[in-house]
């Protein structure tokens, strides 16, 4: 979704992409010569959006994104950081480093307040804007009158393949439940897994264009996620949410909507009815002015980005 939208806005860019999510024409971002072409043939390195600086998956992902800003400098080639978020829990010499690839770079934007405050100290022009997903245009669908269906956005780490098919059961029958795995590609095999745990009734919402994600949360009365941009989708599209924060970036945003929680460790002892009928009771989160500020921020990158030299293209 973010890679859509920052395209659509730019036209033509180049896109550095891993073997799960290859989009058409992308460059493969484990391949050290076409990356290197691809930055000395572009105006500008624009990173973004998103925790591309995080140490969770591996110490190589946060050297690997390390890496690019100072191979766009040795290039000459303008830096850009857009939708930008600092892993709250990564250290301070984590932290300190990003900061460091990032200085001089001609603007960055970021989504949250801790980024914001951390990078702003070291100096350069860093601006705050809600995640770039909130821009999508969405026609929100009638909400039902009934609490019937129930929409899970997993992240199917050890801790959920363990304690959700408990959960599942423990719904009324009556309730109808679906899967939705974000990222396919990467979540399929353990979606496999997990699912042939289950041993109920479900349904699995697959898609291939991100609008279809938001066609299928509309089908739904309840989302409960355990991922940051699901929590965003639901509530762009009008539907009530419970999310399950495994990371600080989900937990801040759920109180920044006011959204209902759950802590991971307690997934298998909750009362999941009560929780997932009291969200819909309470319907929908409000999105507040976060789409309109979003697309202003693609408006504002979209200005600095025309005003780039960009004649050594």
């Amino acid at each position: 979704m973010i890679l859509r939208l920052i395209q659509a806005r730019l036209g033509e860019a180049a896109v550095l992409a891993g073997p799960l999510y290859a989009a058409e024409g992308a460059v493969p971002r484990f391949h050290p010569f076409k990356v290197f072409l691809a930055i000395r043939r572009s105006g500008a390195l624009i990173l973004g959006g998103g925790e591309l600086f995080q140490s969770r998956t591996s110490v190589r992902s946060l050297l690997y994104y390390w890496a690019l800003p100072v191979l766009a400098r040795v290039l000459g080639r303008p830096v850009m950081g857009f939708s930008l978020a600092l892993d709250p829990d990564m250290g301070f010499w984590g932290r300190w480093g990003t900061a460091f690839v990032l200085r001089g770079a001609k603007k960055l934007w970021v989504r949250d307040e801790p980024s914001l405050g951390f990078l702003a100290g070291q100096g350069g022009d860093v601006r705050r804007m809600p995640d770039v997903v909130w821009a999508w245009p969405v026609s929100k669908k009638k909400p039902s009158s009934s609490l019937r269906r129930v929409l899970w956005i997993p992240r199917l780490s050890a801790l959920a393949q363990a304690d959700l098919p408990t959960v599942f059961g423990s719904l009324p029958r009556a309730i109808e439940q679906g899967l939705l795995a974000f990222h396919p590609s990467e979540d399929g095999p353990a979606l496999g897994r997990f699912r042939d745990g289950l041993g109920m009734f479900h349904r699995l919402e697959t898609w291939k264009d991100p609008a279809d994600i938001f066609e299928r949360i509309s089908k739904y009365d309840v989302v409960v996620t355990m991922r940051y941009h699901g929590l965003v989708a639901a509530v762009l599209a009008g539907r009530p949410v419970v999310a399950i924060p495994g990371h600080g970036k989900v937990l801040n945003l759920a109180r920044e909507l006011n959204v209902p929680t759950v802590d991971p460790a307690a997934v298998s002892t909750t009362d999941w009815f009560g929780v997932i009928r009291r969200a819909f009771e309470a319907g929908a989160p409000s999105a507040g002015d976060r789409p309109a500020r979003a697309a202003a921020a693609l408006e504002e990158m979209a200005r600095a980005v025309a005003d780039l030299p960009l004649h050594n293209c």
